[in-house]
C-alpha cells in the first residue's frame, strides 16, 4: 500500500513540473507563473514544497470518487493521449536517428542503468493493482 502513496507523490510531484513548463511555452503564463507552484519551494534544502501536486492529486481522487465510468473515462483518455504522444515522437524522431550515438552501449555507467530501473518499476507500479481489482471484479475478463 505504502509503494502506491509514494508512487502518486512522485508522479503527482513531476506531473506539476512538466505542467508549469509546458506554461511556459505561452507567452501570457511565461512571466506570470509563481516559481513556488510548480518547482516547489525549498525549506532549508531538505524540504520542498510542492502546491500543484496534491491539487492534482485531489483531482484525480475526485474522479475516482465520481465512480467506475467517470474514471474508466478519464483512464481512456490519458491511455490515447500517451500512446498518440509516443507515435508523434517515433515518426518526428525517425527521421533524426543517429546511428553513432549507439556506441558506447552504457556511456553514463551503470547509475544511469539503476536510475532507469527505479522509473521502469514506478511504471509499472499500478499493474499488481489490474491483478487485484480483476479479483473484486463481477466478470473479469
Amino acid at each position: 500500500m505504502l509503494d502506491y502513496h509514494i508512487g502518486a507523490a512522485s508522479i503527482a510531484r513531476s506531473l506539476a513540473n512538466y505542467i508549469v513548463s509546458f506554461l511556459g511555452i505561452f507567452p501570457v503564463f511565461k512571466d506570470n507563473i509563481p516559481a513556488w507552484i510548480g518547482h516547489g519551494q525549498n525549506i532549508g534544502g531538505v524540504l520542498s514544497i510542492n502546491i500543484l501536486a496534491p491539487i492534482l492529486l485531489m483531482l484525480l481522487t475526485l474522479v475516482l470518487c465520481l465512480g467506475v465510468k467517470e474514471s474508466s473515462a478519464v483512464n481512456s483518455f490519458m491511455t490515447v493521449t500517451k500512446v498518440i504522444i509516443v507515435i508523434i515522437v517515433i515518426c518526428a524522431g525517425a527521421f533524426e536517428v543517429d546511428v553513432s550515438n549507439w556506441s558506447p552501449f552504457v556511456p553514463n555507467g551503470m547509475r544511469s542503468v539503476f536510475t532507469g530501473a527505479t522509473v521502469v518499476f514506478f511504471a509499472y507500479v499500478g499493474f499488481d493493482a489490474v491483478a487485484n481489482s480483476a479479483e473484486e471484479s463481477k466478470k473479469p475478463q
